[in-house]
């Protein structure tokens, strides 16, 4: 099987598979979806694919991923400069406009980042809430708070 929406058409639910680096066509697929759903026909499965440019956790290093492959995805399949070139093309924004939207959200994710990094960690407790029915009493943890 090639893609995960051929084994949603066996159960009978309507399934799509969409290039994840393409803005419009992920949009496209789940604005169809949500219309789909919300006029009463039901579920609508979206396959998006994509290429993971990290490692499957922290420690792995992607020793695996041939030399130069990382970088060539990058230049050739990056979804935001795909959607930046394409809007551009369309003449739908200017260069300027996009030079002002990047600075608008690089002050936004730093302001952001600063307000997590200055907040204290959160207590281990509250990590339990909507995972348990009943979360353990604090003194039957198997951890103990940082």
């Amino acid at each position: 099987m090639k893609d995960l929406a051929e084994k949603a058409k066996g159960y009978g639910i309507p399934a799509v598979t969409v290039d994840g680096n393409d803005v419009f066509a992920v949009y496209e697929a789940t604005k169809f979806a949500a219309d789909r759903a919300r006029r009463g026909k039901g579920v609508h499965f979206i396959e998006v694919k994509t290429y993971r440019r990290k490692g499957h956790a922290e420690h792995d290093d992607q020793h695996y991923v041939p030399k130069g492959e990382l970088d060539r995805w990058a230049s050739e399949n990056d979804p935001v400069d795909r959607y930046v070139n394409r809007i551009l093309s369309a003449d739908l924004v200017g260069e300027a406009d996009v030079k002002d939207i990047g600075d608008r959200v690089r002050v936004e994710v730093d302001q952001a980042t600063d307000s997590c990094v200055n907040e204290p960690l959160p207590e281990a407790e509250s990590a339990l809430p909507g995972v348990y029915v009943e979360p353990p009493a604090a003194d039957k943890l198997w951890f103990k708070a940082l």
